[in-house]
């Protein structure tokens, strides 16, 4: 599998790391916990009164650690929680109940009720902070975390879709960026539904923007836009256009990423259907076991399958079927590497290991 890593044990310097908590407390008891786990522990707290106000937090933000109140009425409770999860899979969340040790489930999600003894910082503090501790070796672990760049709705799908669910598979973070909405090629509001729904099966989160279709540009704001997602996600690898595109969107989505990305490690361009001859792979990533949910989401396209024989199932697996002559097996997705800084091994999860052939990277970037 092209871009994956094994697993690395979380070092032991991840004790008493500094974390992102969002506190949705009240109490005077619980602020003083937030000081606490501020001064003592490092970690940055925000602290506000309602759940409407913890769902605003998690715009363009990503904690470690949700803190609630257990006194919340429960149905705003529940949505909080769920929010919660589907925003940031690997976030604690904990509730402070002073006094008592009780554990209980809230939607099906474990509340860890922590113990406040006034005037007994250690144990007030170890809990929470091994809690923290938890969140990052539980993310260190996760050593991949994909983002896949797209300028319109279906181009990550089409390109780099039986990658992305190779990558699922082996347990790693995957997210997607679409640059525009697809207006020239039809209504907005249909396309961003069917691309939620698209994401869905790859089981991916799905970053949408706005730009202009068929003008967006190469400098800002794209540049802006995909350096506030990696802020944001931190990906370990990046899939983009190839500047070897007729698409001008394509085009210019590529060169934005290539600045934008400059301090991600492993970069690489997948194939478009409106790739030039130009288009020349030296990785290639055995995908069949995952054509048919590729299929399937390319297929919630719906508006754009009906019209675009790129589109048609037989054209995609045509494609995958030539590059799997360089990868073995019956479907293959094809790459120009960009960048590569790291160490290059299978992950162990996976049933492949990763084929190239003896050209050379088209571009390197310094």
């Amino acid at each position: 599998m092209a871009f994956l890593e094994p697993s690395r044990s979380p070092s032991e310097t991840l004790h008493f790391a500094p974390g992102q908590v969002l506190v949705v407390d009240t109490r005077s008891s619980v602020a003083t916990i937030a000081r606490h786990l501020e001064s003592v522990c490092g970690n940055e707290v925000t602290v506000v009164a309602t759940a409407n106000e913890a769902l605003a937090e998690f715009v363009g933000h990503q904690w470690d650690l949700l803190l609630v109140d257990p006194r919340l009425e429960p149905q705003r409770l529940q949505s909080l929680v769920r929010h919660a999860r589907s925003h940031t899979p690997q976030i604690a969340i904990a509730s402070l109940v002073e006094n008592q040790y009780v554990a209980d489930r809230v939607a099906d999600d474990l509340f860890i009720h922590l113990v406040n003894l006034d005037g007994t910082e250690l144990e007030v503090l170890l809990p929470l902070s091994r809690l923290i501790d938890r969140v990052h070796a539980a993310r260190h672990r996760t050593v991949e975390r994909v983002l896949a760049i797209g300028a319109h709705p279906d181009d990550v799908e089409i390109g780099v879709g039986g990658s992305l669910l190779a990558h699922k598979a082996a347990g790693h973070d995957i997210n997607i960026l679409t640059m525009s909405r697809g207006a020239r090629g039809g209504d907005t509001a249909r396309r961003e539904g069917e691309s939620r729904d698209a994401a869905g099966i790859l089981g991916a989160r799905l970053f949408l923007e706005d730009l202009d279709d068929t003008e967006i540009p190469d400098g800002l704001p794209t540049v802006q836009l995909i350096e506030r997602v990696i802020k944001l996600v931190r990906p370990t690898t990046i899939y983009t256009h190839s500047v070897n595109d007729t698409h001008q969107d394509h085009r210019a989505v590529h060169r934005a990423t290539l600045i934008a990305a400059r301090r991600v490690d492993r970069v690489a361009c997948y194939q478009s259907p409106s790739a030039t001859i130009g288009f020349h792979p030296n990785r290639f990533v055995p995908v069949d076991d995952y054509v048919h949910q590729k299929l399937r989401a390319i297929a919630a396209f719906a508006s754009q399958t009906a019209k675009c024989d790129y589109l048609r199932p037989d054209a995609l697996t045509a494609t995958t079927r030539y590059w799997a002559r360089f990868a073995g097996g019956d479907h293959a997705e094809a790459f120009e590497v960009v960048r590569d800084a790291t160490s290059f091994h299978p992950h162990p999860a996976m049933p492949f290991t990763p084929h190239t052939n003896n050209k050379e990277s088209a571009y390197v970037t310094h």
